[in-house]
């Protein structure tokens, strides 16, 4: 995966390595499993992007359903 493609310009990178260190620090998670998952969830939004400017506010909430998603089967499992 071609990070610099990923991320876009340098201001759209900070973006979501910022909502990157909040979900780390919201859930506990460390910030290299976060990034991980982050980055192949933009990876996958952004090639059917039409709209390319929401992609900070989604690629963050699909993230975080994730995660929410793996803690709540845990707990139940």
């Amino acid at each position: 995966m071609d990070k610099t493609a990923l991320y876009g310009n340098e201001k759209e990178k900070k973006q979501h390595l910022h909502n990157i260190e909040s979900i780390a620090n919201d859930t506990g998670i460390p910030f290299d499993d976060v990034a991980l998952l982050y980055e192949v969830a933009l990876d996958k939004t952004r090639k059917g992007a039409k709209v390319k400017d929401y992609l900070p506010i989604l690629v963050p909430r699909k993230v975080k359903y994730v995660l929410t998603a793996r803690l709540h089967f845990r707990q139940i499992g």
